[in-house]
């Protein structure tokens, strides 16, 4: 789900700044006046801060990073479980390595549970028939 989000935000992000060069081309081509040219500028650079602002680029690598790190924990999850001595220190070190990636990722809205909930629950039950 995360790897989802990042990629809305990615191409959000994306026309995003499609749009805001192509106001920047076009306002420059059909501008002859300097106040106007220096209003148009002012309205870009304030759309800008706006990304910034709103921290969008930096939500979007959170949720990447939070992807790729459940992707670890889940192969090293996979690997400690193929083993035939199992420690409680180790299953307690993933458990810890997860929590700790999901307190540093943002959370994810609850719409897009909702759209993926169908898909989720049966890969869930998918996984839950396999043999441990």
């Amino acid at each position: 789900m995360a790897k989802r989000m990042g990629d809305y935000y990615l191409v959000g992000n994306l026309v995003f700044f499609l749009i805001w060069i192509s106001v920047l081309f076009v306002g420059i081509k059909a501008t002859d006046n300097v106040s106007n040219l220096s209003m148009l500028l002012n309205i870009v650079v304030l759309a800008l801060m706006l990304v910034f602002s709103l921290g969008l680029l930096r939500s979007m690598n959170s949720y990447y990073k939070f992807s790729s790190a459940a992707e670890k924990i889940e192969k090293t999850a996979g690997q400690l479980l193929l083993g035939q001595d199992i420690h409680d220190s180790d299953a307690m070190k993933i458990m810890f390595e997860y929590h700790l990636a999901r307190a540093n990722a943002p959370l994810l809205p609850s719409w897009l549970w909702k759209s993926m909930r169908d898909d989720l629950n049966n890969i869930w039950r998918q996984y839950r028939q396999q043999p441990v």
